[in-house]
C-alpha cells in the first residue's frame, strides 16, 4: 500500500468532495480498530483504521481542518487503499484489511451548536404523583 485516500460522503448527494490522499497517518497506536472509523459522531476529529503491520494497533490522521470545510449534513467516511505500480511479475504488498471501508454516519453540525445543551430533568413529575 502506497497510501490511503479518504472520501467524506455526503449522504443524499450534494456534489463531488475531492478526497484527502493520506501518506503520512500515525500509526502504531495502541488498540484494535475494526474497519475505518471516526472519533465521535458529531464533527469527528480523527479517522482511524488497522495498522497495516501490528495486529492489535491501528493508525490514525487529524481530519479536523477538512470536516471545518465541509457543508453541514450527515456523511460517510469512506477508504480507498492506493497501490503504487510495481514491475509485473512482482508480488502485491497485502491488503491490510479497512474492512469495511466505510464508517458509521456522522454528522457535521455548526460546531455543535445547532443541537441544544444536554440538560438534567429538573421538578420531573409523573403522571399522578403530588
Amino acid at each position: 500500500m502506497d497510501y490511503v485516500a479518504l472520501w467524506f460522503i455526503l449522504t443524499g448527494g450534494g456534489g463531488y468532495v475531492p478526497p484527502e490522499d493520506v501518506r503520512a497517518p500515525q500509526c502504531g497506536r495502541p488498540g484494535l480498530v475494526v474497519g475505518v472509523m471516526v472519533d465521535r459522531l458529531v464533527n469527528p476529529t480523527l479517522a482511524l483504521w488497522p495498522d497495516p503491520h501490528v495486529v492489535g494497533e491501528h493508525c490514525e490522521v487529524d481530519i479536523r481542518a477538512r470536516v471545518q470545510g465541509l457543508p453541514f449534513g450527515e456523511y460517510h467516511l469512506a477508504t480507498t487503499e492506493m497501490v503504487k505500480a510495481l514491475p509485473f511479475g512482482t508480488p502485491p504488498e497485502p491488503y491490510i484489511g479497512i474492512d469495511p471501508h466505510t464508517s458509521a454516519l456522522w454528522l457535521r453540525l455548526d460546531d455543535g451548536s445547532i443541537l441544544p445543551p444536554a440538560l438534567p430533568p429538573a421538578n420531573l413529575r409523573l403522571s399522578g404523583q403530588q
